[in-house]
């Protein structure tokens, strides 16, 4: 059984703790955190409050990554990520 569990695991890097040691935040991937305070926990471009959700979903709808990079402020490379990330999460 705890090799099915382990195997099944995200791997978990970047995590901080507050001064009550509560999980504060957890950088899922490079560029990637979730911070229970930011958009109640949900996957954000790191430094936003931008969900990769949203930005992977609009990418989906069509729009491009240079329009939305420009229309949120942020890099290509970020809105990559973001989508990297949800592909990931869909591929689980």
């Amino acid at each position: 059984f705890s090799e099915l569990v382990q195997e099944n695991l995200i791997n978990v890097h970047g995590m901080t703790f507050n001064e009550e040691r509560i999980a504060d935040s957890w950088q899922a991937q490079v560029g990637i955190m979730l911070q229970p305070r930011v958009q109640f926990g949900r996957p954000c471009i790191e430094g936003t409050r931008i969900p990769t959700s949203d930005i992977a979903g609009m990418i989906k709808a069509g729009d491009s990554t240079d329009a939305l990079a420009l229309a949120y402020g942020i890099t290509v490379e970020q809105v990559g990520r973001a989508v990297s990330w949800e592909e990931e999460l869909a591929a689980a």
